[in-house]
């Protein structure tokens, strides 16, 4: 298993292709940190199936969630 860790808002392509180059399949752990980042799951993913695509990896798992933060209680 490899690690790779990288800013998917600003993914260099050539960075992505050199990350999943020859694996079974991809794991993606992406989530919003803050509303600021809102998007950056479907981005993220965007850009890891395009590399996936190009280096003929077939595989994903992708896990995700949404920023949590404090909320007003309407009770």
């Amino acid at each position: 298993m490899r690690t790779v860790v990288a800013d998917l808002t600003t993914a260099d392509p050539a960075v992505l292709r050199s990350a999943v180059t020859g694996a079974g399949a991809v794991l993606s752990g992406l989530g919003a940190r803050s509303g600021a980042e809102v998007g950056v799951a479907s981005q993220g993913t965007q850009a890891i199936v395009q590399a996936m695509q190009e280096t003929a990896v077939r595989r994903i798992i992708a896990v995700s969630a949404a920023s949590v933060g404090t909320s007003r209680s309407q009770w």
